[in-house]
């Protein structure tokens, strides 16, 4: 068959998707980078064509609250957020449902206004991970994270939660099915 018989009415290999009422579209997620994707980076992928969501780098719930709480400026990983084109991703980490539900509120409210707040339960960093028992060490306790879903989820109404997971911590314990089940 020669170029010239090809059918010229050739549709997109992914077609758009709605994260609750949020389109995505271009169908594509640009993930989450610590030390990458920061608003310069965001920036440039928004000039050559974009995703249809950026993300933020993974903001710590706990650091972001001390930080409020000392009247500091927030991280630096939310420098331009406030203003930033939309749909914008906010990815946050903790252990604590308390704490990703206060800071879940505050960036879907009014100061920041994210289109989508994302749960990290997949970094296998050890300070997330062993330090902090955050990332993926939550996998092993699908209850816990319940309930920071419930928690993060009720907070952040109308805006959208998503969560981040991994197939497990290793190939003996796949537990992706029963993480996505809670």
């Amino acid at each position: 068959m020669s170029f010239e018989a090809l059918p010229h009415t050739v549709g997109p290999l992914a077609k758009p998707f709605y994260i609750g009422p949020l389109l995505i579209d271009p169908p594509i997620l640009q993930a989450p980078m610590a030390g990458f994707t920061n608003y310069a980076f965001r920036q440039i992928v928004r000039e050559f064509g974009g995703a249809g969501l950026l993300a933020t780098e993974m903001v710590n719930a706990r650091g972001f609250v001390w930080l409020d709480e000392q009247e500091a400026e927030h991280p630096d990983r939310l420098w331009g957020v406030a203003d930033e084109a939309r749909p914008l991703a906010v990815q946050i980490w903790d252990n604590e449902p308390e704490t990703l539900a206060k800071v879940g509120a505050r960036l879907a409210g009014d100061e920041y206004g994210v289109s989508v707040v994302d749960i990290n339960f997949g970094c296998p960093v050890r300070n997330v991970t062993q330090k902090a028992h955050s990332g993926s060490y939550l996998l092993s306790q699908p209850e816990r994270m319940g309930q920071i879903i419930e928690q993060v989820v009720a907070a952040c109404a109308p805006t959208p939660v998503t969560a981040k997971i991994r197939l497990g911590c290793t190939r003996d314990s796949i537990v992706a099915i029963d993480i996505a089940q809670v």
